[in-house]
């Protein structure tokens, strides 16, 4: 039996480490030497730590520990040394083992390296964020016209207030303080209103990390029809809307 199960080990496709009672590794299987690149001679009475690249988590190395010291199981995905100097990313469990009396006698740890799969995943998240952001510009694109004549408004408006304002000073015409003031506040509004069209665009590229927060539904709709309308009038499209009051 006892021979069964070690061949069982020895020929697992998965890395196995025996640790003693002390945490010490006592054995490894053939995988191990493979995956690692270490022998039982080279590894025989070391931590197992020693083996863990100093890129880990130290909350995570903490945890494991913390899981031993009260004889749980743990899981989890380490980065470990390979012996020609790389590392690797194994996805490793580790469970007591016990004797009649439910002393722990050794430690029983089952891995395998995950390294090139991690990278598949890597590169697909990498992949799938380069077509969002392609897919972004491509709306961009498509909303440059209605977008410019979004900003040209405002332009306009702060064009002729104050190409106004410049032509009555010039020419030794006054205006009244509540007429400079009204001017003044409009070239304000409609500089914000630019000010919030740009923070829009920049917030549809950007890869940061979004916040949720509470907004008005009404304004967000209506902002969007403005910026795509002219498309939507020039493809014959009509828009029909039934907002909720606030």
């Amino acid at each position: 039996r006892i021979k069964l199960l070690t061949a069982s080990l020895e020929t697992n496709s998965n890395f196995v480490v025996i640790l003693d009672d002390n945490k010490l590794i006592w054995w490894v299987n053939a995988s191990f030497e493979r995956v690692t690149g270490f022998t039982l001679e080279e590894v025989a009475g070391k931590e197992i730590s020693a083996l863990f690249s100093d890129s880990n988590d130290p909350n995570l190395l903490a945890q494991a520990e913390a899981c031993l010291l009260e004889n749980r199981e743990w899981r989890g995905e380490v980065l470990s040394k390979r012996k020609d100097g790389s590392e690797g990313i194994d996805g490793v469990s580790v469970t007591a083992v016990f004797d009649e009396v439910r002393e722990v006698t050794y430690y029983l740890v089952v891995g395998r390296d995950i390294t090139e799969k991690m990278k598949m995943s890597e590169a697909l998240r990498v992949a799938r964020e380069a077509q969002i952001k392609a897919e972004k510009m491509l709306s961009i694109g498509i909303m440059a016209s209605g977008i410019s004549h979004e900003i040209n408004q405002p332009l306009n408006a702060i064009r002729v207030l104050s190409g106004g304002m410049h032509y009555l000073l010039t020419h030794g015409e006054g205006m009244s303080t509540a007429e400079l003031t009204a001017n003044i506040q409009e070239i304000v509004e409609q500089t914000d209103r630019i000010a919030d069209i740009i923070k829009l665009l920049r917030s549809f590229v950007r890869r940061d990390a979004l916040q949720l927060k509470p907004c008005a539904l009404n304004g967000a709709v209506e902002l969007a029809l403005s910026l795509v309308g002219k498309q939507l009038a020039d493809h014959g499209v009509t828009v029909q809307k039934q907002l909720q009051d606030k």
